[in-house]
């Protein structure tokens, strides 16, 4: 094999170790991302029921001070 065909034969194998490191990274991204999410849902389904205990907290205190 000529000394051209081994230096592209490493170059295309390079490219693929790169695409697979990409491709792993992706892969986290994607993973992490989605865990964000279901927490941000979670913060905000907490936050809701916080506001609905603070509302009900209001209405009981209103029936004494009145």
């Amino acid at each position: 094999m000529s000394l051209n065909s081994q230096k592209l034969v490493e170059s295309v194998r390079n490219i693929g170790v790169m695409n697979q490191s990409t491709a792993d990274r992706t892969e986290t991204v994607a993973a992490t991302t989605q865990e964000q999410s279901a927490i941000m849902q979670e913060i905000t389904s907490a936050s809701k029921m916080l506001a609905k205990l603070a509302e009900d907290l209001t209405t009981s205190i209103n029936k004494f001070v009145r």
